[in-house]
């Protein structure tokens, strides 16, 4: 199940241990993104964290499989904020991120399952490139 998968992650994640990875260059590790977001998630004003499938995935038809092209992931919030307000919170340079757009939940709904949005509330992405 979806559920099961997800613990097994979060507990994977968990037992990384990258406090003894030294960073160099780049993006920080899946480990310490998983954990800032897990903090984030915490917020009142934030209903939800996911991570969905980058809009220019795509999946094609070939014969009798399906192919998929992943274009990448990003992360998408359940929120009453508006993108600034997120990017004061997000420390965007340690992300490396270029920063926060909001997206219609319609966007999502193609390849990721989309939690409840709450009224008054929207969907804010964090981007990169």
């Amino acid at each position: 199940s979806d559920l099961a998968m997800a613990e097994e992650l979060h507990l994977y994640i968990s037992a990384w241990s990258h406090e003894a990875v030294e960073k160099e260059e780049g993006r920080s590790t899946l480990a310490e993104i998983w954990d800032s977001m897990r903090e984030i998630e915490l917020m009142s004003n934030i209903v939800w964290v996911r991570v969905a499938l980058h809009d220019d995935t795509q999946i094609e038809e070939g014969g009798e499989k399906e192919v998929l092209t992943l274009a990448g992931d990003s992360i998408v919030i359940g929120t009453n904020m508006q993108p600034s307000e997120l990017e004061k919170m997000v420390n965007f340079k340690w992300l490396c991120s270029d920063g926060v757009i909001e997206i219609s939940p319609t966007e999502l709904d193609i390849y990721s399952c989309m939690p409840f949005i709450p009224e008054n509330f929207n969907c804010l992405e964090i981007v990169w490139d």
